[in-house]
C-alpha cells in the first residue's frame, strides 16, 4: 500500500512538472506576441472596400493616390462626441488643403451616414474624399479602434504615420 502512495506521488509530481513547464512556454510565447494593431506592424496603406452611401458603389483604398498626406476618421454618424468633433473640424478644414479625408463607418445602417453626410454638406470639401461605410469592418481591426472618432494619419507616400483620439487630432494634424 505504502508503495501504491508512493507511486501515486511521484505520478503526481511529475505531471504538475509537465504542466508547469507548459505553461511557461505559454508565457513565452505569449511575451512574443506583438500586441500593436496590424497598421503599426505593417506600415504601407491597406487595400480595403468602402461602400459609398448610395449604396451600389465601392471605392477601393487602393485608388489613393501618393502625393498628399491621408487621413481616415473612423466614426458613428450617430455618436454625439463624433459630431462635436466634426463641428470644431469643419471650422478649419480650409487650412488642411495638403491632407485628402476618407470618412469611414462600420456602422451597417445607411440611413445616418446619408444624414450626417447631408446635415454636414460633406460634398462642399474639396478634400475629404470619400464618405462611406466599411462593410467588412476592416478598418476597427486593422487599424485597432477601440473609441470614436478615431484618426489614422498616413504621409504623402502612403505609409503610417500615427494615430489620433479625436482631441489631439485637430491640434495636431494643423501641425
Amino acid at each position: 500500500m505504502k508503495r501504491i502512495i508512493l507511486l501515486s506521488a511521484l505520478f503526481s509530481l511529475s505531471v504538475l512538472r509537465i504542466n508547469a513547464q507548459e505553461t511557461d512556454d505559454k508565457h513565452k510565447k505569449v511575451a512574443l506576441v506583438d500586441n500593436r494593431p496590424p497598421c503599426q506592424r505593417n506600415p504601407d496603406l491597406p487595400s480595403f472596400n468602402i461602400m459609398l452611401p448610395d449604396s451600389a458603389t465601392f471605392f477601393n483604398t487602393s485608388g489613393i493616390p501618393e502625393g498628399k498626406k491621408t487621413v481616415f476618421i473612423i466614426f458613428g454618424p450617430e455618436c454625439s462626441h463624433c459630431r462635436d468633433f466634426f463641428r470644431k473640424f469643419f471650422i478649419g478644414i480650409d487650412s488642411f488643403s495638403n491632407i485628402d479625408f476618407y470618412l469611414v463607418t462600420p456602422i451597417r445602417n445607411l440611413v445616418p451616414l446619408r444624414s450626417f453626410y447631408n446635415e454636414f454638406n460633406l460634398s462642399g470639401y474639396k478634400n475629404i474624399k470619400i464618405v462611406g461605410r466599411d462593410n467588412d469592418f476592416f478598418s476597427m481591426d486593422y487599424f485597432g479602434i477601440r473609441q470614436f472618432p478615431s484618426i489614422i494619419l498616413y504621409d504623402e507616400h502612403k505609409k503610417f504615420v500615427k494615430g489620433f483620439d479625436s482631441e489631439s487630432a485637430i491640434r495636431e494634424l494643423r501641425n
